[in-house]
């Protein structure tokens, strides 16, 4: 960049120059903004993303005596063991009917 001698400029003539250099610099600003935002736009709506679609909460599906329960994810539940239920497959005796 050039530097420019400023030395013999007085208070008056440099509150000028800084007042165009500020508006011309706000000017480039927005021209590159409006530039950015006219790209994010095109690339928008080339993008072949869909949403996200948003999972439900799992239901609960087991249901021990004291109101104990399990959505049947994961290990057997610790209170289920308690009753004698080793695996999985033990765990039908507290199936809730749907």
């Amino acid at each position: 960049m050039a530097s420019i001698d400023l030395s013999g400029l007085g208070l008056e003539e440099l509150n000028d120059l800084i007042e165009k250099a500020t508006r011309l610099r706000d000017q480039r600003v927005e021209e590159k903004r409006a530039a950015l935002l006219k790209e994010l736009s095109a690339l928008d709506a080339i993008s072949s993303s869909k949403p996200v679609a948003k999972r439900s909460s799992p239901q609960v599906t087991h249901r021990g005596p004291d109101g104990e329960t399990w959505m049947g994810r994961g290990a057997v539940p610790k209170w289920a063991e308690k009753y004698g239920v080793k695996d999985r497959a033990g765990m039908d005796r507290f199936k809730l009917k749907v």
